[in-house]
């Protein structure tokens, strides 16, 4: 244009960029919305302590405010430079209660919550079906039992104006962890079952009634034994009365 703006297409809008609109003489673009840089700082997370993820956001007006959209145990972010920080021991045992269950010790089954893992078998074929993609994303095999944290991040402009990002990252759980949760509620749903009443025994209290079942079923096998006994007489006196 004329006046030394110019004009370009993004994200289906029509934005004006206005030149040596700041200090600097540095041209600067004027209604572009704010968007993620698409860079992942990390992948695999660290398990044994805190992992910093980092964010950076173009376009909008300063200042941002940053939110977590995908909350979970452990995972917090800065409101005021989206630094996202995993604690990883908390994340473990979130990812346990998920993976195998928490341990309840009073009900029937052990858990308070059922998990998809119940044995180590269960655990060694889990493994096996995600132990490709985890090399595939983090350039190795796991250490331990993968699982992916989905991490949700959006920045909000003072217009305001919001940018959403959602990624993946991965996290291993410890193996002995895995199998150490598995046992303990092995253990109590075998004491919640020894916990349960007694049914009554053939013997002891349930005896007297046994035997009276007994008795009276003796007696219609007499009953029956003699009936037939009658017929058997009453065939014979008929066949003797046909032939005369």
């Amino acid at each position: 244009m004329n006046d030394g703006t110019a004009y370009c297409a993004f994200a289906g809008r029509l934005l004006k960029i206005v030149p040596g609109a700041d200090a600097s003489g540095t041209a600067t673009v004027a209604d572009v919305p704010p968007s993620f840089e698409l860079k992942q700082s990390a992948v695999a997370l660290d398990r044994a302590g805190p992992s910093k993820l980092t964010h950076a956001v173009a376009g909008g007006k300063q200042p941002y405010q940053f939110a977590l959209m995908t909350p979970f145990a452990g995972v917090n972010i800065s409101p005021n430079d989206g630094t996202v920080t995993v604690d990883g021991p908390k994340v473990i045992e979130a990812a346990l209660d998920a993976l195998v269950g928490t341990l309840d010790r009073t009900t029937p089954s052990g858990r308070g919550s059922q998990g998809g893992l119940t044995s180590p078998v269960d655990a060694d074929a889990y493994v096996a079906r995600n132990a490709a993609n985890f090399k595939q994303l983090a350039g190795r095999d796991p250490t331990g039992v993968p699982v992916a944290l989905v991490i949700g991040v959006q920045a909000t402009d003072s217009t305001p104006r919001t940018a959403r990002l959602t990624y993946n990252t991965l996290i291993e759980v410890p193996r002995d962890k895995i199998d150490e949760r598995i046992k303990k509620i092995a253990e109590a749903r075998a004491a919640a079952i020894a916990a349960q009443p007694k049914q009554p025994a053939a013997g002891g209290a349930g005896a007297a009634g046994g035997a009276a079942d007994d008795a009276r079923v003796q007696a219609l096998e007499r009953r029956i034994a003699a009936l037939e006994a009658q017929l058997d007489l009453l065939t014979k006196i008929l066949a003797g009365n046909a032939a005369k």
